[in-house]
This record gives structure tokens, C-alpha cells and sequence, in this order.
């Protein structure tokens, strides 16, 4: 062999193989990471999707009138901008006494944001009148829709 021929001795090259790997490890990890999260996200604005139109469905269902009408102002009140309002009695468990349930679906706008659409669920205590508020669940975000 003569002195002038070059090249890479195999040391060398399994050494930069090795180094190659370990980055190419690194980089697949901080992908899948990514991806994961954006996948995430999209799942939890899907589901949120399904559960309000689940929702929505059961209380279209539900409300007494054929014709949902906007909330009524003395009972389960919302300072912001109603959609719809449905309202039903369904019997307590065990006695003849009727239960009011109302679901209301209401924009919120976060400042700076665009607005959100919302559902309130408000039931009366067994034969009462007066509605107690039992919940507020987030149904879209308008950021989340694309």
C-alpha cells in the first residue's frame, strides 16, 4: 500500500455511525413528541364536539315545548348571550315529586378571543321552584375548529 492513499479507517467509521444513530434517536423522539401532543389536542376538541352534540341531542329530546325557547330569566340566569334554552321535569328517584332540569347554551368571549360556546345545566330541588346552578361545561372553541 502506498502513503498516499486515503480514507477512513473502521474505527473511524464506527465511531461517526454510532454518533449518527444516537442524533437520529434524539430527533425521532422530539417528533413523535410533537406530533403526540398535536394529536392530543385534536382529540380533546373531538371529543368535546361529540359530548356537546351528544348533549345538545338529549336535551333537545328532553325539553317539553316542541319550539326551545331563550332562557327564562327567573329561573337559572346567565349574564352572557343565550343560544337555547331547553327545559323538562323528570320524577325524583322514589317519590311522586317532579324535578325542573334546564340546559341553556350560552356564548362567553374571553377578552381578545373569539367567543366559546357553552352549556349551563340547572336543576330545581324535588318540588321546588327555585333553580340551583350544577355545572358549566365548555362545548367549542371557535381557536379549536380549523
Amino acid at each position: 500500500m502506498s502513503q498516499h492513499e486515503s480514507g477512513f479507517t473502521l474505527v473511524e467509521l464506527v465511531v461517526s455511525i454510532a454518533i449518527l444513530g444516537i442524533l437520529m434517536a434524539a430527533l425521532v423522539t422530539a417528533a413523535t413528541v410533537v406530533i403526540d401532543a398535536q394529536n392530543m389536542n385534536t382529540l380533546e376538541d373531538s371529543r368535546a364536539a361529540q359530548i356537546g352534540g351528544w348533549w345538545f341531542a338529549t336535551d333537545a329530546q328532553s325539553a317539553q315545548s316542541p319550539t326551545p325557547s331563550l332562557l327564562d330569566p327567573t329561573t337559572c340566569t346567565t349574564s352572557l348571550t343565550p343560544v337555547v334554552s331547553f327545559a323538562w321535569t323528570d320524577p325524583e328517584t322514589g317519590t311522586f315529586d317532579q324535578v325542573g332540569k334546564v340546559a341553556t347554551y350560552y356564548l362567553k368571549t374571553p377578552a381578545g378571543q373569539p367567543a366559546q360556546l357553552w352549556r349551563r345545566y340547572c336543576v330545581t330541588a324535588p318540588g321546588g321552584s327555585t333553580y340551583s346552578r350544577q355545572g358549566d361545561v365548555l362545548i367549542a372553541d371557535a381557536n379549536s375548529q380549523q
